[in-house]
């Protein structure tokens, strides 16, 4: 697989630094160019968790995919030009929903002795800076984030927050333990074929701009701004015309009607 292809996706020159600075311009430019979208799992197509295979989804035919693709593919990139990186499990708990152990996937990167989680697959939420595992308040143009031991189980879990409406609000919980991307076998199974998952009942795609997110789940879409929040229903007739529209997704990868 050639890096350099994975760069020109990015949009981005092809150079092989690992700093600080060079991480957070990787991850900004992989979460601009590269949307979260669970259409494969709309058309009943397997996703894999083989690196081959999300490479030419992501990087040559350019598409966007879910956390074990998006985290999963970053993570050879990153190993690739030499970072200390390494994926973990993360537990979802921000939603209404019975949360799935450990089906979201994402990286922590050491970078001058220092751990940071380092997220491009979270679609909507996703901090668009590194997270210190230490603790300290990190921020990017739309909140602050922040790490903390989980008060219910000490050392054993940390969570990640961030901040809505002045309140500290949990997004999901990890450990620092390292996984390997076949651990995650059985939670994509219940993710793309789960009865109850949320990822087989809803359309569900992000979009990270500098200053503004949008979000389609289920029949919403969603704009946020730092300040402000809307939302539009959109019905069936406009469901391929929006994620054309908002999310440049190119008509033949598009759906043209809702989950039933």
């Amino acid at each position: 697989m050639d890096v350099s292809l994975y760069f020109k996706r990015l949009k981005i020159d092809y150079e092989i630094e690992c700093s600080f600075s060079h991480l957070c311009k990787l991850q900004r430019s992989h979460v601009y160019a590269v949307i979260f979208e669970n259409l494969d799992i709309i058309k009943r197509k397997p996703l894999s968790l083989k690196i081959e295979d999300i490479f030419e989804k992501i990087v040559i035919q350019e598409r966007g995919g879910v956390c074990f693709e998006l985290n999963g593919l970053f993570n050879f990139l990153l190993q690739a030009l030499g970072f200390d990186a390494f994926i973990v499990a993360a537990t979802v708990v921000c939603n209404e929903e019975e949360p799935i152990e450990n089906a979201h996937l994402t990286n922590i990167v050491k970078i001058d002795g220092n751990l940071f989680l380092v997220d491009v697959g979270y679609g909507v939420f996703t901090p668009m800076c590194l997270v210190p595992i230490c603790g300290d308040i990190a921020s990017d143009a739309m909140t602050d984030y922040r790490i903390r031991n989980d008060a219910e189980s000490g050392e054993k879990h940390l969570l990640l927050e961030h901040k809505r409406n002045e309140e500290w609000v949990t997004l999901y919980k990890f450990n620092l333990k390292p996984k390997c991307l076949k651990d995650f076998e059985q939670p994509l199974e219940h993710v793309q074929n789960g009865p109850n998952s949320l990822f087989v009942k809803n359309v569900f795609v992000s979009k990270i701009c500098e200053n503004e997110r949008w979000r389609l789940f289920g029949r919403t879409l969603l704009h946020y701004t730092k300040h402000e929040r809307s939302d539009t229903e959109i019905d069936e007739n406009h469901l391929s015309e929006t994620l054309q529209k908002y999310f440049q997704i190119s008509p033949q990868n598009c759906v043209s009607s809702y989950p039933t």
